[in-house]
């Protein structure tokens, strides 16, 4: 993750966190009313499914907390399109694998709008 500043003419960037969960980040951050940032991940986490996670500042860093690890099940996979949070910390989001419904002839699943409540 990294953050774009502007520096007279030019544009300062300057890199808030290394992903390193053997996933690559999806999507806009997410940033809510408190500083926290929150994404998704394609891939990686504990299943290699991909994850939710939050960055919460910290003293000029940035504490990382896994949120979710997607299974590839019922609760969905490798989602996309980033995440939006709302006023009670609910994350929203989609994923394009899992889910209860099979799709192209009964081959695959047909993906999942998601929830994750704190």
């Amino acid at each position: 993750m990294y953050k774009l500043s502007p520096n007279g003419s030019n544009w300062t960037e300057t890199t808030l966190y290394s992903v390193v969960q053997n996933g690559h980040a999806v999507g806009r951050l997410f940033r809510d009313s408190a500083g926290n940032l929150y994404n998704a991940t394609q891939d990686g986490g504990a299943f290699n499914y991909g994850q939710i996670f939050q960055l919460t500042p910290s003293g000029g860093n940035w504490i990382y907390t896994d949120l979710h690890d997607f299974t590839g099940g019922s609760d969905g996979g490798n989602p996309i399109g980033g995440v939006i949070v709302d006023s009670s910390g609910n994350v929203y989001g989609t994923a394009w694998f899992g889910g209860a419904n099979l799709c192209g002839g009964g081959s695959y699943s047909c993906g999942t709008v998601w929830e994750i409540t704190p």
